[in-house]
């Protein structure tokens, strides 16, 4: 019985093994978490034609073992020769490592660590774009000797561990090994893209927790606490966006080499600053009904622009251009915008200039018209007439009689007026910031 199935083992080595792997050629997909839905090339195992067994050979008789040697006692080395001879800075006495505990920075007296700056570098490896460096990586292995080397080599083991099964058994194992090695490829070779972005990261890093170090201790100064109930339901809220329950996102960001508490820290910072803002600044800051208006009609949407009554006086400047004729036809307008007082006689006004056309435009949505004109128009008061500029007709001279704005809701209105009030606040703040950090002593370990 047994020399049977050893026929049928020999039988399948010779002359099925290069059917079970053709039949068993790798096409690789990378996870979704490892390479964000990249489709990676694929394996395909080569094999040699199998060649026919050798007889085993006989074992060689052990070699009588060597006498030890007595051993020489190293000079002792006093302690202080041996912390100066280590590098600096070598953490375990290689050159070039860090101690990951180490403080690297001191912002305010507040230390940063080695070990902060690499949460965050890896936190911030995350939004990077790694697929390109990822599938490099990969092809890389796969053309590697070493890679089909070691896929023969577990083909080997599956034939000897599924002796006396059938074919198809022995390639149905066989691709259950081999998409094992497949995820191990994938996840070396995001790992690996992943360190090399790193160094590049890390001076983004430091300047973050910096600035996060300033803000938490400006927040400190002010009285300002974030309660971390409101951190976690931010994580929460994240974790249900990404269809996972926080738990399941804590470990997706483990597998990508970030961690949950670096993404709270960030959390927790930008609410304090938020507050630490809108504690100085929000009393500082006013929005108009004009500003929100002007906001409202700079959206482009013509259904619910600032439409405005104009008036139009335009001097003709004759076929050959030059700069003297234009200059010219410029002081003619200055002359007639300082006579102007209200729409009323603008008309008027035109008449006494030879060559000037007036023309009442009715009521006219700004939004219809040219740049720089439209801005001016929503900026302008009634009864005011905007400065010459030149058009296709001539110099052209705008007078605004009246502005009305169209009709929108509360809500959007309310909208605007404070997406206004935020930018401000936000302009005020990065200026606050830039001089918290040119006041604090930084001091770099």
């Amino acid at each position: 019985m047994r020399d049977a199935v050893d026929t049928s083992i020999a039988n399948l080595t010779r002359a099925g093994l290069a059917v079970a792997v053709a039949a068993a050629a790798i096409t690789l997909a990378v996870a979704p978490a490892a390479a964000q839905g990249t489709q990676l090339p694929g394996l395909i195992v080569t094999m040699p034609p199998a060649e026919p067994e050798a007889a085993p050979k006989a074992e060689p008789k052990p070699k009588p073992k060597p006498k030890p040697r007595a051993k020489r006692k190293a000079p002792k080395k006093s302690t202080r020769t041996a912390r100066r001879s280590a590098p600096k800075g070598s953490g375990n006495g290689r050159k070039g490592r860090r101690k990951p505990h180490a403080i690297a920075l001191l912002v305010n007296d507040d230390p940063i660590t080695n070990y902060d700056i690499d949460a965050r570098a890896r936190l911030l490896s995350t939004s990077t774009n790694l697929n390109k460096r990822a599938k490099a990586n990969f092809q890389a292995m796969i053309r590697n000797p070493r890679t089909n080397k070691r896929l023969k080599a577990i083909l080997q083991e599956t034939i000897k561990a599924n002796q006396g099964k059938s074919r198809d058994a022995i390639i149905k194992a066989f691709e259950r090994r081999k998409a094992a090695y497949a995820r191990s490829l994938q996840k070396q070779a995001m790992s690996s893209a992943r360190r090399s972005v790193l160094p590049g990261l890390r001076k983004q890093a430091e300047d973050e927790l910096v600035q996060e170090r300033l803000k938490l201790q400006e927040a400190k100064r002010l009285g300002i606490k974030v309660d971390d109930t409101r951190v976690n339901q931010i994580f929460s809220d994240l974790a249900k966006r990404n269809k996972m329950t926080p738990a399941q996102f804590k470990k997706h960001l483990s597998r990508m080499g970030a961690s949950a508490s670096a993404m709270k820290d960030r959390y927790r910072s930008q609410l304090a600053w938020q507050m630490v803002v809108n504690r100085r600044f929000r009393r500082l800051t006013s929005v108009s009904q004009r500003d929100i208006d002007q906001f409202l009609g700079s959206q482009q949407d013509e259904d619910a622009g600032t439409s405005a009554r104009l008036h139009k006086i335009t001097l003709q400047v004759p076929g050959n251009l030059d700069q003297a004729a234009i200059a010219r036809r410029m002081s003619e307008a200055d002359g007639l915008r300082r006579q102007f007082r209200s729409c009323q006689n603008s008309g008027q006004l035109a008449a006494r200039l030879p060559g000037a056309q007036f023309s009442d435009m009715g009521q006219v949505n700004v939004n219809k018209l040219q740049e720089p004109t439209r801005s001016m128009i929503l900026s302008a008061n009634d009864n005011q007439m905007l400065p010459p500029s030149l058009g296709r007709g001539g110099v052209e001279l705008y007078a605004v009689c009246s502005k009305t704005a169209a009709k929108q809701s509360l809500e959007k209105r309310n909208k605007a007026s404070r997406s206004i009030r935020q930018k401000e606040m936000n302009r005020l703040g990065q200026r606050h910031l830039a001089n918290l950090r040119r006041d604090a002593l930084i001091e770099r370990r």
